[in-house]
């Protein structure tokens, strides 16, 4: 649960003039002041919610000694697990932290993150400690390629909902109960855009500029147009995650439109079903070929359903000709690969260390 930052309140609202506490990304030996910290921070937010028998069970050194594991799993490959940040205390303690990963449920749709955990030392509530972390969190999701996130607060916990609540997010109508110590814990989801172009392509584009310099022509436009808006969901999505690196189209759908064919350089915002702005792709090779010519690497790369060239083959023969034109071996199909430039490709997640 993200659930007990405990660091935006009236006195840390008026401020001290001394700034955001820093935030660092956590290191393996982190992990006995994590786990202290967990333990701390449960006991303190939770005496009216779960057992006291429980809280006063957890163990900080075993709780630390399984942050230990995750961090070190980490350290020697990041993608493929949740990054935790910390905020160092002034004697090299840590006073918080927050982890942060692909979402875990099933139906929050493409481009979401989560906040997995955010839990501050109840001596450190009020210092600041819970938003600077929340805003490190913030800027880590959009970085692995996010647009929203969510997370799940126990509902009788008023104090992190209105601290998430002042930073944006709102609840979004899931709820569920899970056990623990022996206890059912209603907890409710809560979720908020990321990006500042919160779906706007023009914004989108000016990020991209802003971060890497280019400001050449572009478009918008989204896979299978306005007529599929779950196929559009699902193949920016493949983009995001670094599947999909290729699609084919008909050259008569530009000849009908006016336009030219893509070619290498060319820059893409790519929308989803709704229209809302995900990424900015670059076309880096353009080939017209022959139906019958394209080959399994061009099939894999396109990276959907099997990858195989026998689905892509049955595949588009029947997308082409949902958009009214029978192909056979010899229609010139245009092959179009490309690269994700912007935001990072979205990264899978990694094992929780509990709680």
């Amino acid at each position: 649960m993200a659930d007990d930052p405990s660091g935006s309140t009236i006195k840390q609202a008026a401020g001290s003039g001394t700034g955001a506490p820093p935030v660092r990304r956590a290191r393996p030996d982190d992990g006995p002041a994590i786990g202290r910290v967990h333990v701390a921070a449960w006991r303190a937010a939770y005496r009216e919610v779960m057992p006291a028998v429980f809280l006063d069970g957890l163990e900080p050194t075993e709780r630390g000694e399984r942050w230990r594991a995750t961090l070190t799993a980490a350290s020697v490959d990041p993608a493929d697990h949740p990054a935790t940040f910390v905020v160092p205390g002034a004697d090299g303690d840590v006073e918080g932290f927050a982890l942060v990963g692909a979402a875990r449920d099933a139906d929050v749709g493409i481009g979401v993150g989560e906040l997995w955990a955010i839990n501050v030392e109840p001596a450190a509530w009020g210092s600041g400690a819970g938003p600077a972390l929340l805003a490190r969190a913030r800027e880590a999701l959009i970085g692995r390629g996010y647009v929203e996130s969510v997370l799940w607060v126990v509902e009788r916990n008023p104090r992190a909902r209105r601290f998430y609540e002042r930073e944006g997010w709102s609840a979004d109508g899931a709820v569920r109960t899970e056990e623990i110590g022996g206890t059912a814990v209603r907890e409710v989801r809560y979720r908020c855009g990321l990006a500042a172009s919160n779906g706007s392509a023009p914004v989108l584009w000016a990020e991209f500029t802003a971060a890497t310099g280019f400001d050449g022509p572009h478009s918008a436009w989204a896979f299978g147009g306005d007529d599929d808006p779950a196929l559009a969901d699902e193949l920016v999505g493949l983009v995001l995650t670094g599947t999909k690196r290729a699609t084919a189209s008909l050259p008569t759908l530009y000849e009908r439109e006016g336009e030219p064919l893509p070619a290498p350089g060319d820059h893409s915002v790519l929308l989803d079903g709704r229209g809302r702005a995900r990424c900015v792709i670059e076309t880096t090779e353009v080939e017209v070929r022959p139906f019958g010519e394209v080959d399994e690497r061009f099939a894999a790369d396109e990276g959907e359903g099997d990858r195989t060239l026998a689905w892509w083959r049955d595949a588009h023969r029947r997308f082409f000709g949902s958009q009214g034109t029978v192909v056979d071996d010899a229609t010139p199909v245009v092959c179009e690969r490309f690269e994700l430039r912007w935001p990072g490709p979205r990264l899978p997640a990694g094992p929780q260390p509990g709680g």
